[in-house]
């Protein structure tokens, strides 16, 4: 799908956007409950935390790491490397920015972990990797603004 650095990054963003959300999504639901439909939009900084994280780490892991461990499972599992990876970082940063160190429970973290993996691997694959690939073409078609930005010519 991309092809220079930078649609790389637009890519990533797309996908770490959609990831996150889910994730958080299905962290609140996890945890309450009562549903509201409040908890369909989040807390901007929470959500933006947790992409500041998620983006960089996405595309250093995506690039360099996810491929090599995909090759443990088969050759195109890229999404289950990404998963392996992102999931357990992901789930210790927020750990530690909801609770704090001193409250942090090893117990606890291996659990959400568990939880968080199970469930990041569908969504990855049935929900933001297909709506991230559809998003990046419909910016990439020639009528958008993205075009000359993220033009499909190697710079």
């Amino acid at each position: 799908m991309p092809v220079t650095f930078r649609q790389s990054l637009l890519f990533t963003l797309i996908t770490a956007s959609l990831m996150v959300y889910c994730m958080s999504l299905y962290n609140t639901l996890r945890h309450y409950v009562v549903w509201d439909s409040g908890m369909l939009i989040p807390d901007a900084g929470n959500y933006g935390g947790e992409l500041a994280v998620a983006f960089p780490l996405a595309f250093v892991a995506g690039r360099k790491i996810a491929p090599v461990v995909a090759k443990f499972f088969s050759k195109k599992s890229v999404p289950v490397g990404m998963v392996c990876l992102m999931a357990p970082a992901m789930t210790l940063f927020v750990s530690l920015r909801l609770y704090g160190s001193e409250k942090f429970c090893v117990s606890v973290y291996f659990e959400s972990v568990v939880l968080n993996m199970a469930a990041a691997l569908p969504v990855q694959i049935l929900i933001a990797g297909p709506a991230a690939r559809f998003l990046f073409r419909k910016m990439m078609s020639p009528n958008l603004f993205c075009r000359g930005l993220f033009s499909l010519r190697g710079k």
